[in-house]
């Protein structure tokens, strides 16, 4: 397989495990040949000219990196007719940790090994240590439209 065919299939599966909750408005589809705006933070939209419209929150695995959350919001606030999208935060966060604890510990026996009492092994001890962990990154961001354009469809 050439470089190029693993590069698309790894994007693939990456953008396959993006998660996308929109809260918001719907407005028709921005059209394709209409640029949408993406903004990194809040100081870069220009003062009076956009209105909230919605919020977005996407997860993705640990290893997203900013192309794929721009991609996505950038798709996602054409789908929803936005016209620009601000991301607000990216955080790593842990998900699924939790504690195990065993009380023995021990591996399997084989058929004909002799059997070991409790008195000959000694006490059990306890086995504690942390079992499973995922990590993901997690944008929060605003969808956009032109305050023209919303004052038009609300008369």
């Amino acid at each position: 397989m050439n470089k190029i065919a693993m590069v698309f299939f790894g994007a693939v599966m990456l953008c396959g495990c993006v998660k996308v909750d929109y809260t918001g408005q719907k407005f028709p589809a921005t059209p394709m040949s209409q640029e949408v705006k993406y903004y990194s933070s809040r100081e870069q939209i220009p003062v009076d000219q956009y209105t909230i419209i919605g919020r977005f929150v996407i997860t993705a695995p640990r290893k997203s990196d900013g192309y794929t959350f721009q991609a996505k919001l950038l798709e996602e606030g054409r789908k929803y007719g936005g016209d620009a999208v601000c991301r607000i935060d990216m955080k790593t966060v842990s998900r699924g940790a939790y504690a195990r604890k065993d009380e023995e510990f021990g591996a399997p026996r084989t058929a004909g090994e002799p059997t070991v009492s409790a008195g000959q092994r000694g006490e059990p001890s306890p086995l504690v240590g942390e079992y499973s962990s995922q990590q993901q990154k997690i944008v929060r961001a605003l969808l956009l439209k032109k305050r023209t354009e919303v004052e038009k469809i609300l008369k």
